[in-house]
């Protein structure tokens, strides 16, 4: 307590001197950041220490980007030996250096300068540094040296090169003023304002307070912090900038120079920002699918809507400002329990996933996300739906395929292929009479009874690979064995099948992995030129696997797979929760592989 008093006392005691020490040190360096001359601050070796933004902006380069370089790269090569005699002899001694040299092309520099330099100690380090001031030499003293400054305004070169809009006042009266400031008032010239009051120019609701701040502002020191004023353009409208004031020395009389940034357009962005997170609010709440957005920077939620909140099973505030572990979303079955990756799994595509829940509840969920800029933040848009709805749907949608397909097979089969045997009994019959007094005519009758029973045939194994009442009857491997069979007769190819652990397949998956072996097989058999097809069955631990293989002429990687085949065989796959993957390669055939967890009924 004793010293905690002590403490008090010597703050209050030491506060006034402080605070004015504080604010000396401040406008000191707020006067040598926005002084109009560019200064540098060097060590022993040549290397910046310190810029201001005037030598920033006559060096091309950032302020915090010249830290450390040595100045002697801004230097033209040819001055490269004068600038170190200079440095050498500004470091040695107490006295004012002045050296005129040429920078380099790489400035902004449009003639030769001078470098004013005087060695100092940092009063941190303790180091020696010298000062250097790099003085843009006016046309006359380059032609005259020894002659007197010329030019009317001193610190017109340095106006011209300053980012931000900078205007000279005296007595109330505009004398110079950049192009930034030009396009900061509306004009198109330095003419349309020199000469002009100033107060002309700054909003009536500002005149006290800019008054106010020129009378406080001591002679030949800058204000350490700026502060938002109106202007009134050329044209009559209000602009709103930051403004910073600073006293300077024009030959023996003092002027204000203005340093003006716009606000409008922070402004507008800071409005647009606003309605785009109105906008995404709206979006949110009326999206039917359950929604949240995450900064790509953090990896954290910073909006989710009310269906996000429920399909979780989690409140607003134990979502927003977590990272995405925090909802527990893994790898779906078969997949081991890894937590989904932000930046791999999810990546503008769609991909099925786990969501387990606060009391233990696990619920198969499809996921998607999209990169998308939430102000000027690169976001995720993330949106997950419960495939629980959407698995019985597909399910209803593949029994009332499977159901249509075998309708479509018996009526093959009871009807064209019915028609097609009674025609090709009726052309034997008339070839049988036409034989004895005509005999190539007979021939030719016979060959078109050829035909006829070959498409009877070829109906007819349409219309089985059509009816999945085989499948159910017979099982899987019985029918992968008929559907090697029939395609060996069909295509006169060999089409073989090794099969294993069929028996772990439930009806459902035997209907699918009929179908993807059935769309593979034709599609080698029809479009690769195969001569052998292999259609293989094993389980790997609680992971079915089915493969077709052919030694046909393969595709390759940049081919358009996007064909209602391929799609096809990805949706059934994915009604099983499997995996589809295709591998192919020009003159290597092709592999289609269907991976499976065995125990999901």
């Amino acid at each position: 307590m004793h010293q905690g008093s002590k403490i008090g006392r010597n703050s209050k005691n030491a506060s006034p001197r402080a605070s004015r020490r504080d604010s000396s040190e401040a406008a000191l360096a707020a006067d040598y950041r926005f002084s109009p001359v560019a200064q540098v601050a060097l060590d022993r070796d040549g290397c910046i220490r310190r810029v201001n933004i005037a030598a920033a902006v006559l060096l091309k380069a950032d302020l915090f980007q010249l830290t450390d370089i040595p100045f002697i790269a801004f230097v033209n090569k040819a001055h490269c030996r004068l600038f170190l005699d200079h440095l050498a002899q500004a470091t040695s001694g107490p006295k004012k250096i002045c050296t005129r040299l040429a920078l380099s092309s790489a400035t902004r520099a449009v003639g030769p300068v001078e470098l004013q330099s005087t060695s100092h100690i940092d009063s941190i380090s303790g180091s020696l540094s010298c000062r250097t001031a790099i003085v843009m030499l006016s046309p006359t003293r380059r032609a005259a040296p020894s002659s007197s400054e010329s030019d009317q305004y001193p610190y017109q070169g340095w106006l011209e090169l300053f980012p931000d809009a900078a205007i000279l006042e005296i007595g109330g009266k505009i004398i110079s003023a950049n192009p930034s400031a030009w396009r900061l008032l509306g004009a198109r010239s330095l003419g349309e304002l020199q000469g002009q009051d100033l107060f002309a120019r700054i909003h009536p609701d500002c005149h006290r307070s800019v008054r106010d701040r020129v009378m406080r502002l001591p002679k030949g020191k800058s204000e350490s912090t700026g502060a938002e004023e109106k202007f009134v353009r050329l044209e009559g409208a209000e602009i709103v900038a930051n403004v910073v004031l600073k006293s300077v020395n024009l030959e023996g009389v003092f002027a204000t120079l203005i340093v003006a940034r716009d606000l409008s357009k922070e402004r507008d962005m800071e409005e647009d920002l606003v309605r785009a997170k109105d906008l995404s609010a709206q979006i949110l709440a009326n999206n039917s699918i359950a929604t949240a957005i995450i900064s790509i920077g953090t990896g954290r939620f910073i909006e989710t809507n009310e269906i996000f909140c429920r399909l979780t099973a989690r409140p607003p505030e134990q979502i927003l400002g977590q990272s995405l572990s925090a909802i527990r979303l893994v790898k779906p079955v078969g997949h081991g329990t890894e937590f989904l990756p932000l930046t791999t799994e999810i990546d503008c595509r769609e991909c099925e996933a786990r969501l387990i829940r606060p009391d233990g509840s696990v619920l198969d969920v499809l996921v998607s996300a999209k990169e998308i800029l939430s102000g000027h933040e690169r976001c995720l848009l993330l949106m997950i739906q419960d495939l629980t709805d959407l698995r019985r749907l597909r399910k209803d949608v593949i029994a009332i395929s499977e159901e249509e397909q075998r309708r479509f097979s018996r009526d093959l089969h009871d009807s064209h292929c019915q028609d097609l045997t009674a025609i090709a009994f009726f052309a034997e019959t008339i070839a049988a009479g036409l034989e004895s007094r005509d005999e190539d005519a007979a021939k030719q009758i016979r060959m078109v009874v050829d035909m006829v029973q070959k498409s009877a045939e070829n109906v007819h194994a349409l219309a089985a690979g059509l009816d999945s009442q085989h499948i159910q009857e017979l099982g899987l491997g019985a029918a992968l064995e008929n559907l090697a069979s029939r395609t060996s007769r069909r295509f006169g190819l060999v089409c073989t099948a090794e099969l294993r652990d069929l028996r772990e397949c439930n009806f459902t998956q035997a209907i699918h992995l009929y179908r993807i072996a059935q769309e593979a097989v034709s599609n080698a058999a029809r479009h690769s030129q195969a001569q052998t097809v292999r259609v293989r069955f094993q389980r790997n631990g609680e992971t079915g696997v089915l493969q077709i293989h052919d030694d046909g002429i393969g595709f390759s990687a940049d081919h358009n797979s996007t064909g209602l085949g391929l799609r096809t065989m990805q949706y059934r796959a994915s009604i099983i929760r499997g995996t589809l993957e295709i591998d192919s390669k020009l003159g290597a055939g092709t592999i289609v592989t269907c991976s499976f967890p065995i125990s999901v009924e």
